[in-house]
């Protein structure tokens, strides 16, 4: 399934604390901001969102947000059409490769750039989109209608094992 293809899919389903986890990093918390709020160690928190990739089969953030909404473990975000930024076509390629679950490192080359530069470019995704993570520029996505709809053409990304680094709005 890729980000603009907005059908559920079977998942392993959440549990209560691993769905509550996940939506405050939807909504932008950091691990340790999410850990903090909750009353639990950041260990703890990495453990919800390792088991929660697991399940959901999306082992970055953004694509476990992403797979998270479209297979219904977590409600989709209202939606927000009174800020519709205008984004260019590179840094919308950007958002889907990261709701499809690439790392930053696949992500650039898929861009034909480097992981240094596709950093820089999803921070400024971020500042465009109002968002404080990658994760949550997901959220935005979905909120703006740019994620989530059937009507989107299925893309070509498709996550693989391959190690990276998190993207991070920061």
């Amino acid at each position: 399934m890729t980000a603009r293809d907005a059908t559920p899919t079977a998942a392993v389903p959440l549990s209560a604390r691993q769905r509550e986890v996940l939506a405050l990093v939807a909504q932008g918390s950091t691990p340790t901001e999410a850990a903090a709020a909750l009353g639990l160690s950041d260990n703890t928190v990495y453990s919800y969102l390792r088991l929660s990739a697991e399940k959901l089969g999306a082992p970055e953030r953004p694509g476990l947000v992403h797979a998270a909404y479209t297979s219904g473990q977590l409600p989709p975000p209202p939606g927000d059409e009174q800020m519709r930024p205008e984004i260019p076509a590179r840094q919308r390629a950007l958002l889907d490769l990261l709701a499809d679950g690439l790392k930053v490192r696949q992500a650039a080359a898929r861009l034909g750039t480097s992981s240094r530069r596709a950093r820089r470019e999803i921070s400024a995704l971020c500042a465009v989109l109002g968002a404080r993570t990658a994760a949550h520029a997901v959220t935005r996505g979905w909120q703006l209608g740019l994620l989530g709809t059937p009507s989107r053409q299925p893309g070509a990304a498709t996550p693989d094992a391959d190690a990276g680094k998190e993207a991070s709005c920061r």
